[in-house]
C-alpha cells in the first residue's frame, strides 16, 4: 500500500474519530435511521494505544501546543463529520421506496478493508450484476473504506452499516428481500474493518445477526466474500435468510490484492455465475465447482465455500423474480 503523506495522514486519523460519531449526526437529519445507540457508535472508536506523555520542558508551552493541535483536529473532524452525514444521508435518500405488490430486491454492499482495492471493485460489481440481472436498480447503496472514495461514498463502519440497514429497512416493505454483500478479510465470526492503517472493530457475526433484527429485515440474503466467512452461519441463520460464504468456518478464501477486480469466490459468484443464472442455489453450485477447480489448479487448500437457505426464504425470493425479465427488468 503507498504510504500516506504527513498531512493526509493527520486527516485519515481526523476521519477516524470522526466517524463514531457519524450515528447522531445522521439521525437528525430524518434519513429514515433511527440514531445510533451511544455504545453502538462508540464502537466505532480506533483502537489506538494510549500515547505515553512527554516530560515538559515547561508547562506553559505544553499547554499552548495541546490546545493548538486540538483546534487543528476539532476543525478536520468537522469538515469530514459533516461530508460523511451528507453522503450516507444523500444515499439513503436515493433508496426508492417499496411499491406496494411488487416485490423487489434491495442491495447493501459493505467493503470493509481499505488496504486493497479489490474489496471496494468487488462491492461495486456485485452492486451492477444485482441491478442488472436481479432489478435492484435504485433500490441500492454501497459502503467502502477506501481512500479514494472518501468524498463520493459513505464509510464502512459497523455504525453506518446499522444505519444503513436501518434507513433501507424503511424503504422496504414486508414482501421485498435484502441482499447484504459483504467483502473484507475475515477471521472466524468477524470481518476486519480498517481505514488507512488504523483498524477499527471488526464487524462481528452475533452484531450483524442484531443489526438486520433490530432493523426489521425479514427477508435476507447475506453473502459474505471473506476467509473463514462460514462462521457467520449460526448466528445469521433463520427460516428467512439465504447466505452464500467464500469459505468454510475453519478454512481461508483466497484472490486478496491491490488492485484486483474480484477475489476468488467474487469472481466465481458474482462475474460468473450470477451472469448466467437468477436462481442463487445453481448459481452458488456453479461458483463453488469453479473455484476448486481453480484452488486445485493453483495448489491451494480448498476454501469450501458454503451455502445455507431457510425454508422460508425461497418464497420470498421467488415471488421477486417471476415478475422479472431475463436482464432484471419489471414484466
Amino acid at each position: 500500500m503507498t504510504p500516506i503523506a504527513g498531512p493526509c495522514r493527520n486527516l485519515c486519523a481526523a476521519l477516524l474519530v470522526a466517524l463514531p460519531l457519524l450515528a447522531c449526526a445522521v439521525g437528525s437529519e430524518q434519513t429514515g435511521a433511527a440514531a445510533l445507540a451511544p455504545e453502538a457508535a462508540a464502537a466505532d472508536t480506533p483502537r489506538t494505544a494510549k500515547p505515553r506523555a512527554a516530560k515538559p520542558q515547561s508547562i506553559a508551552p505544553q499547554r499552548s501546543a495541546r490546545e493548538a493541535v486540538r483546534a487543528l483536529d476539532q476543525e478536520a473532524i468537522a469538515a469530514i463529520f459533516d461530508r460523511q452525514r451528507a453522503l450516507l444521508k444523500r444515499a439513503l435518500d436515493g433508496v426508492a421506496p417499496s411499491r406496494p405488490g411488487m416485490p423487489e430486491f434491495y442491495f447493501i454492499g459493505f467493503a470493509g478493508d481499505a488496504s486493497e482495492h479489490v474489496f471496494l471493485n468487488e462491492a461495486r460489481a456485485a452492486e451492477d450484476v444485482f441491478r442488472r440481472r436481479f432489478g435492484s436498480g435504485g433500490r441500492s447503496l454501497v459502503l467502502a473504506n477506501n481512500l479514494g472514495t472518501a468524498k463520493q461514498l459513505p464509510k464502512a463502519t459497523a455504525s453506518t452499516l446499522e444505519l444503513a440497514l436501518k434507513g433501507v429497512a424503511a424503504k422496504m416493505g414486508a414482501e421485498d428481500v435484502l441482499i447484504l454483500y459483504v467483502t473484507s478479510h475475515g477471521w472466524r465470526r468477524r470481518i476486519s474493518v480498517r481505514y488507512g492503517r488504523v483498524k477499527l472493530p471488526s464487524l462481528r457475526a452475533r452484531e450483524l445477526r442484531r443489526m438486520l433484527d433490530d432493523a426489521g429485515i425479514q427477508n435476507r440474503v447475506v453473502l459474505l466474500s471473506a476467509c473463514y466467512s462460514g462462521s457467520f452461519i449460526p448466528a445469521l441463520a433463520n427460516d428467512n435468510t439465504l447466505i452464500m460464504t467464500a469459505a468454510a468456518h475453519n478454512r481461508v478464501s483466497f484472490g486478496c490484492g491491490h488492485d484486483g477486480a474480484f477475489t476468488y469466490f467474487g469472481q466465481a459468484l458474482i462475474g460468473e455465475a450470477l451472469e448466467r443464472e437468477t436462481s442463487f442455489a445453481r448459481a452458488f453450485r456453479g461458483a463453488a465447482r469453479a473455484i476448486g477447480k481453480r484452488e486445485k489448479e493453483d495448489g491451494f487448500k480448498p476454501s469450501r465455500p458454503q451455502f445455507f437457505q431457510g425454508t422460508k426464504i425461497g418464497a420470498a425470493i421467488d415471488a421477486v423474480q417471476s415478475r422479472l425479465g431475463p436482464r432484471g427488468r419489471d414484466h
